[in-house]
Order: C-alpha cells, then structure tokens, then sequence
C-alpha cells in the first residue's frame, strides 16, 4: 500500500496478466496510497487464484502492523514486500513498524522452504534463509546498539 511500491500497479491493471492490487483487511491507516483502488482485501491463510497460479497470504507484521507476504503455492516463492530487502532492514516506525513482529516474521519466514525470495526493491537474493539470518541479525545488532547508547545516557 506504500506510494513506492505501488506506481505500476495501474499500469498492470491495464494489461491482462491476473495482476491486482490487494492489501491487509487490517488496514484502516490513511498512509496507504489514496489513489489506489483495492480489488480485494486479505487476510493470513486466505488463497487467491491468479494468472492460472494459487496464492496463499501470510501476515507477516514488523515493517508494519499489516504487511501481507504472498507465495505461491507449491512453488516456494514468496514476495517479501519490505519485509525483506538485500543487506538492510525496514521499519516504518510512522505507520505502527514494529521490531518485536519483525523478528517474528523474520523467524517464520526462516522455517519455511523458500526457494525463491522477491522483494519490492532491489535483487533478489541468491539464498533467501542466508537473507533473512542477515536481517535479523542486523535488527539484532542495532537493538543492542541503540540499548547501549540509552544507558550510556542515564
């Protein structure tokens, strides 16, 4: 629903290729896109048909309270939204990010077979679970930094 990952989404209406734009029921937050249209709203477990394929819905909070990651089923792939990106993590602490639920996605995502992890921006990673223990690793470590910097304050 962010601005940045939606600018080809009515492009992609236009051309028929089972594309839609889709997004959290949870979501009530006035961030998303205004110009966006929703075909349907979607929930954790919910399946979908698209382009002749079958998609499953995870939630998956930590970016944001309502990020979805769909994959297909079967297949093993996933798109990871901003969940995860190459080599950096994404809270967006102004719409409800959350470092707890990442770390839960984060940890769901990484019992999952994945075979193929894409992301909204950047490449896709060549070994999606090294991708995810990287994340999660640097939330780790700019959790304990910003700790230290606290108590070096009091």
């Amino acid at each position: 629903g962010h601005h940045d990952n939606t600018t080809r989404a009515t492009e992609l209406k236009r051309v028929d290729t089972g594309i839609f734009e889709f997004h959290d029921a949870l979501d009530n937050s006035e961030k998303v896109d205004p110009y966006l249209d929703f075909d349907v709203e979607l929930v954790e477990g919910d399946v979908i048909k698209a382009g002749g394929r079958e998609i499953g819905v995870l939630h998956t909070p930590g970016h944001n309270r309502w990020h979805l990651t769909p994959y297909i089923l079967g297949d093993k792939i996933y798109f990871t939204g901003d969940l995860v990106l190459q080599n950096i993590s994404s809270i967006d602490a102004e719409i409800d990010g959350n470092l707890y639920d990442y770390h839960q996605s984060l940890n769901r995502l990484s019992k999952l077979p994945i075979r193929r992890l894409l992301p909204a921006h950047g490449p896709e990673p060549d070994d999606p679970q090294r991708a995810i223990k990287l994340i999660s690793k640097t939330l780790n470590l700019l959790e304990r930094g910003v700790v230290r910097r606290l108590k070096e304050d009091d």
